[in-house]
């Protein structure tokens, strides 16, 4: 009786963490109270069954608290200590969520093929949706696309995050289906890639597509798939045939994705002048607070005493490691940062490897998580706000199956 009811309870939170990829679809409230809730439970399970000392000789379980740590005593400093707490201190379910991944990949029979079923459902739904509404105007729900900044949100509505989304799933989509699939068809898988990257292309959102033209070529440059030139040949037909094709037919979105971004290198400026208004108004709070960063999300009341120009303040910078200076200062910044050089680290060794030793380092599942992170990583690019709860669950979601995978590995 004891067992049913173990194996039980295993399998409600095991279908609670499958489930986040397409809660993520409502918004961040259900997605983040089961991340809560898993957590809770969790933490009770951890310290009543496992060795708490073994935890504390887990590498990459002390970097992430050290990170932790850092982030709180940064908001204990902050002029917006409430604001910055309420983040900071309740972080560490992300850290604990990461632990319960690994439990739940040990004790669940056919882990990454459920898993990967969920995924899959919530895909081809906004697969469907997003297409209708490119199509028709509308998607399934009556949601229009907002025709003034050309960009298709399907489920996601009012907040045009649905190439956000995509860009950041993709990576583990793709690592769950290779594990589960011991043939690859590279014709499937490429078409799959292509439909990935026309849907978020059809959304609009810049970043998004540079963040998955990025993944698609540094995957497919040092995955180990034979037929080198075949995939080679496959990948740039999936970017040049989704460029062109939408291009030609949708001149908002030319203006958009193109033209707009020409207009902006034309004038100076790298991404756009609001956003670099951004990133010096953040380099200023850095340079006033370099060690201890004036606490996390402290960045949207902070900013105005910093302003460079009329469009200076905003939630968060919109760059990863330039937000992480201004809120976390030098250490916080050099935790993550030296995270993304690791990841490079490993890709730069597949890459080397490969090339020119003909060896195998990585099998193709891990590689797609690395270079999801290393994606979603990439210090020259727009982003989101690294705090920000829809983001952070993105993300974990990504370091949880990167956990799961390498946990294990030598040189971990």
């Amino acid at each position: 009786m004891n067992l049913i009811k173990n194996i039980t309870l295993w399998n409600s939170f095991f279908y609670l963490y499958c489930l986040l990829p397409i809660l993520l679809i409502s918004g961040p409230f259900l997605p983040d109270l089961i991340i809560s809730i898993i957590s809770l439970v969790f933490l009770f399970y951890i310290f009543k069954n496992t060795n708490i000392s073994a935890l504390f000789k887990d590498k990459f379980i002390i970097f992430l608290l050290i990170f932790y740590v850092w982030i709180n005593l940064s908001s204990l400093f902050s002029e917006t200590i409430l604001i910055s707490m309420k983040s900071s201190f309740f972080y560490i379910r992300f850290i604990i969520f990461i632990i319960a991944g690994y439990i739940l990949f040990e004790k669940i029979e056919n882990f990454s093929q459920k898993y990967f079923l969920f995924i899959l459902c919530g895909c081809i739904i906004l697969f469907l949706d997003a297409n209708i509404q490119y199509i028709v105007g509308k998607n399934i729900l009556g949601f229009e696309s907002q025709i003034r900044t050309a960009r298709v949100s399907s489920l996601f509505g009012d907040e045009a995050i649905l190439g956000s989304y995509l860009s950041k799933i993709f990576p583990i989509f793709l690592c769950v289906y290779l594990q589960i699939k011991r043939k690859i068809n590279i014709y499937f898988l490429s078409i799959i890639s292509f439909i990935f990257f026309f849907t978020i292309f059809i959304a609009g959102e810049r970043a998004a597509i540079f963040h998955s033209l990025i993944f698609l070529l540094v995957f497919f440059t040092i995955s180990t798939f034979n037929k080198k030139k075949i995939i080679v040949t496959i990948i740039l037909s999936i970017i040049i045939l989704s460029v062109l094709s939408v291009s030609i037919i949708d001149k908002d979105k030319n203006h958009r994705v193109f033209k707009s971004v020409y207009y902006q290198f034309k004038h100076g400026y790298v991404i756009s002048k609001y956003h670099e208004e951004h990133f010096k108004s953040a380099y200023i709070m850095f340079k006033d607070s370099p060690i201890i960063g004036h606490g996390v999300k402290s960045f949207r009341n902070k900013c105005k005493d910093f302003k460079v120009g009329k469009s200076s303040c905003s939630t968060h910078p919109h760059n990863t490691y330039l937000q992480l200076l201004a809120e976390t200062g030098l250490v916080g910044f050099i935790l993550i940062f030296g995270f993304f050089l690791y990841i490079s680290f490993l890709i730069l060794k597949c890459f080397y490897l490969k090339y020119f030793k003909s060896i195998i380092f990585l099998e193709n599942d891990k590689i797609a998580i690395l270079v999801g992170l290393f994606t979603y990583l990439f210090p020259v690019s727009s982003n989101g706000n690294f705090f920000n709860n829809w983001l952070s669950i993105l993300f974990f979601l990504q370091v949880s199956l990167f956990y799961i995978k390498f946990k294990n590995e030598k040189f971990f």
